[in-house]
């Protein structure tokens, strides 16, 4: 991918970087900034929550060992406050113990500092075809149950055990069910 092409795939994508290292930091805002994503920066965990609450990223690469709140403490709060957002962690401190941690704690990836320019616009780029991929899906669904709950006929799915995973108003009154909720009945 060059950078000339991440505005078209892209477009306004917000990337955070949160980083105790100021050269990290400006690295990676001029290396995804040529590329067209919105880039914000925190030098600590502390500055990086508060503009995590105020907004949301799509992307924040997070380092582990910051001083006075850690990454695992930041990656915490993302996970509560923005679970769509995709993290990626980077630390200079890469050990297979703190890359499994960090990816079961909900990191996205993992890169090890120092890392090239190419590597963090391809682990950018995967981390932000993989959210919107998810958004894709959420909205699929959506407009499928919108559409079935309009259907006059009565619709009505099970899973391979005969429970129901799936019906619509029409299937309820056809069938005079009177229950709180259909879901998972045989």
């Amino acid at each position: 991918m060059t950078d000339k092409t991440a505005p078209e795939i892209f477009p306004k994508s917000s990337i955070l970087v949160i980083d105790d290292e100021k050269r990290i930091r400006d690295a990676c805002h001029k290396i995804l900034a040529q590329g067209g994503f919105e880039v914000a920066v925190a030098e600590n965990g502390i500055i990086g929550l508060e503009m995590i609450e105020r907004e949301h990223f799509d992307v924040i690469l997070l380092d582990l060992m910051m001083p006075s709140l850690s990454g695992f403490d930041v990656l915490a709060r993302v996970r509560a406050l923005h679970p769509d957002t995709s993290i990626i962690v980077i630390s200079g401190y890469a050990t297979v113990e703190h890359s499994i941690d960090a990816i079961k704690k909900g990191a996205f990836d993992f890169i090890p500092k120092p890392f090239s320019p190419d590597q963090l616009r391809v682990v950018v780029a995967k981390a932000i075809e993989y959210t919107r991929a998810l958004k894709d899906i959420a909205e699929g669904r959506s407009r499928m149950r919108v559409f079935i709950n309009h259907l006059t006929d009565g619709v009505m799915a099970t899973d391979n055990q005969k429970r129901v995973v799936l019906f619509n108003p029409a299937f309820l009154r056809l069938f005079g069910y009177q229950g709180k909720d259909a879901i998972g009945k045989q």
